[in-house]
C-alpha cells in the first residue's frame, strides 16, 4: 500500500489477526521515504517499476515528473504507455496536472495520458484514419473532399475499423458509409 506519511505507514503495517487458526496477515506498507525521487530519464528507463512509484510519491517535483515522462518516451510506445498509465493512475490530481502540462508544452514528449489523448488524438485512431484512406488510394478510389473530411473527422475507432474493412471491397467510396 502507498502511504502518504510515516504515521499512516506504521498504522497500515500493523499485523492483522484473522479467523484462520495460526495465521496473522502481515501487510506491507510503502512510505515515500523508502522510494527515491528519480530525476534522470535514463534511471527511469532502467527501472520503470520504481519510476512509477517515484512519480506517484514525488511527482510534485517537476524534475521527477519530467524525468518520468521523458523516460517513458524512451521505453517506446507499448512499454512506455503501460508504465505511464500505471504512474498516472497512481498519482495525485496535482501530479496528473503537472504531467499534463509537460505533455502540452513539450512536443517531443509522449502523449499517453487521458488529457493528451483528448487534445492530441489517440495514435490508434489517427492510424486507422490513414489506413482507410490508404486502402482507398491503393484501389484507385478517390474520395470526394466531403468523404475525405468525414473520415478525417471521425473519432470513433470502431467505426473507422468498419470503414477500413469495407474499403477493401467497396465498389465506390460512397458505399463505405452505407
Amino acid at each position: 500500500m502507498l502511504c502518504p506519511d510515516e504515521a499512516t505507514s506504521e498504522w497500515y503495517a500493523e499485523p492483522i489477526p484473522t479467523m484462520v487458526p495460526g495465521f496473522t496477515f502481515l501487510p506491507r506498507a510503502l512510505h515515500p521515504r523508502r522510494v527515491p525521487a528519480i530525476t534522470d530519464p535514463d534511471q527511469v528507463t532502467a527501472n520503470p517499476s520504481l519510476a512509477v512509484l517515484s512519480v506517484a510519491y514525488h511527482g510534485d517535483d517537476p524534475a521527477v515528473a519530467s524525468a518520468f515522462v521523458v523516460g517513458m518516451g524512451k521505453l517506446g510506445p507499448e512499454r512506455g504507455l503501460q508504465y505511464y498509465e500505471y504512474g498516472y493512475s497512481m498519482s495525485s490530481k496535482a501530479v496528473c496536472q503537472l504531467l499534463e502540462e509537460l505533455v502540452t508544452t513539450a512536443a517531443s514528449l509522449p502523449r499517453y495520458s487521458p488529457f493528451a489523448k483528448k487534445h492530441y488524438g489517440d495514435g490508434r485512431i489517427d492510424a486507422e484514419r490513414e489506413a482507410v484512406l490508404d486502402v482507398l488510394a491503393a484501389r484507385d478510389l478517390a474520395p470526394t473532399e466531403d468523404d475525405r473530411q468525414r473520415i478525417l473527422d471521425c473519432a470513433d475507432f470502431d467505426q473507422l475499423k468498419t470503414w477500413h474493412r469495407k474499403a477493401v471491397t467497396v465498389a465506390k467510396v460512397s458505399d463505405l458509409f452505407s
